[in-house]
């Protein structure tokens, strides 16, 4: 296939991608809107309550922490400043530009629905809102990008490829960690990650990023 199929070919998968990503949030927005506690999240919350047991409880404590802003702030600070170390201005600013809107369309939106946290988290002093997920969206964001990145690198294609695993085992076991701590409902989190999609397709496809 040529070049330029390829890319056409592309761009239609990643509006796609975009489209139905945005039409899952919004079937989770209204939901949420109409039934902010429900048998759905009640449910899921019963099925991963088991793994909140002390054996692994500080385990889901510690993966959590790879979605919080005092990790990704220094992460993101230091992957942006060694993209323009390599004379990669574009890029690291583009990636500032992602992790900023990520993190302001959460607080925005978690003002619009305003629902209420579970009642009964694991983990103390959580004082603000609970959808969509922070933590989800931002780590989504944060390894998509690092994915991206990794697949561009000339490194041997078993390292690239363990490593955009390990990748993407971290963003879902941090999206689970907030529902097995009872920080978040699973609804927070499948629209955190469904958010994280819309910013890093935006990012891809519409920015024009190239490294």
């Amino acid at each position: 296939m040529k070049p330029a199929a390829q890319r056409k070919d592309r761009d239609h998968f990643l509006n796609a991608l975009f489209f139905l990503a945005l039409l899952i949030f919004i079937v989770i927005a209204v939901f949420v809107l109409v039934y902010p506690e429900n048998g759905l999240d009640s449910y899921i919350q019963e099925q991963v309550s088991p793994l909140a047991q002390p054996p692994l409880f500080d385990f889901w404590v510690r993966i959590s922490f790879f979605g919080s802003f005092e990790f990704l702030f220094p992460a993101y600070l230091v992957f942006i400043i060694l993209n323009v170390w390599q004379r990669k201005v574009r890029f690291g600013l583009s990636v500032a530009a992602v992790a900023i809107g990520g993190f302001l369309s959460v607080q925005v939106l978690k003002l619009i629905f305003q629902r209420h946290r579970p009642p009964t988290p694991l983990i103390p002093n959580f004082t603000n809102y609970s959808f969509p997920s922070g933590h989800s969206t931002s780590t989504f964001i944060f390894c998509a990008v690092l994915i991206y990145s990794l697949w561009h690198i000339r490194v041997p294609r078993s390292l690239r490829i363990s490593g955009i695993s390990l990748l993407i085992l971290l963003t879902c076991s941090v999206g689970l960690s907030r529902i097995v701590l009872v920080v978040h409902y699973p609804t927070d989190v499948a629209a955190g990650f469904c958010l994280g999609t819309l910013w890093i397709i935006a990012w891809f496809r519409f920015i024009k990023v190239k490294i």
